[in-house]
């Protein structure tokens, strides 16, 4: 299964977990923006937006890390889309279901799980697991 891990760069850590986990049960990630770090040049901001464009779009699964910025809020809209099943991840209740933090694009049916974990390698495997979850009902479906 592919997948790409949209967020914050004050997240990297936490998606490189996530991800390294993913990776881990042999998932494959469609691009990790984490590598090229802030970037403040225009020819490369072109490249990256199209880079991270391609990952959104080819991804199987479409995991949004909060909190999350202006990037990662465009990359939920490509995947919404796009038609991509979106599991957003949350280490804190508040981020998720606080007036001023939600945004009404969480509750997007293409939305199949919104998981809260503090600890990012249980928010990982609890990730893993909905996807799988998720996977396995989509195939069932489309069997009949």
């Amino acid at each position: 299964m592919k997948f790409y891990i949209a967020s914050s760069l004050g997240n990297a850590e936490s998606v490189n977990i996530i991800a390294d986990y993913l990776i881990s049960r042999g998932w494959a990630q469609t691009y990790d923006w984490t590598k090229h770090g802030p970037v403040l040049i225009n020819d490369e901001l072109r490249r990256i937006s199209n880079e991270e464009l391609r990952g959104v779009t080819g991804c199987d699964v479409f995991f949004l890390l909060l909190p999350g910025k202006r990037g990662s809020h465009t990359e939920l809209g490509a995947a919404l889309a796009a038609n991509k099943p979106v599991i957003i991840l949350s280490p804190d209740y508040n981020l998720l279901y606080e007036n001023d933090l939600t945004c009404s694009f969480y509750w997007h049916p293409n939305v199949s799980n919104r998981l809260i974990e503090p600890d990012r390698f249980a928010l990982a495997c609890m990730a893993y697991r909905a996807a799988r979850k998720y996977q396995k009902k989509v195939n069932m479906l489309t069997k009949y």
